[in-house]
């Protein structure tokens, strides 16, 4: 979950340079104190997702057969 999350940024909302170029421009448009609220919002959204991923992981592994003796 960790790796999901530093891989992070604008790499996640598209491919590549091109996604990175258009959070850079979204960035000059915002003012400080939007640029950190919507900030605080990406990373509460990732909170979630990796949330739903280790729950969904849980959920795999507890209705897995067991092994046979």
């Amino acid at each position: 979950m960790n790796t999901m999350r530093n891989m992070g940024g604008p790499m996640m909302m598209g491919s590549g340079q091109s996604a990175g170029m258009m959070a850079m421009g979204r960035q000059k448009d915002m003012a400080g104190g939007e640029m950190m609220q919507h900030q605080a919002r990406m990373e509460k959204r990732m909170d979630m997702m990796q949330t739903m991923m280790e729950q969904m992981l849980q959920h795999d592994q507890a209705m897995a057969p067991l092994p046979a003796k």
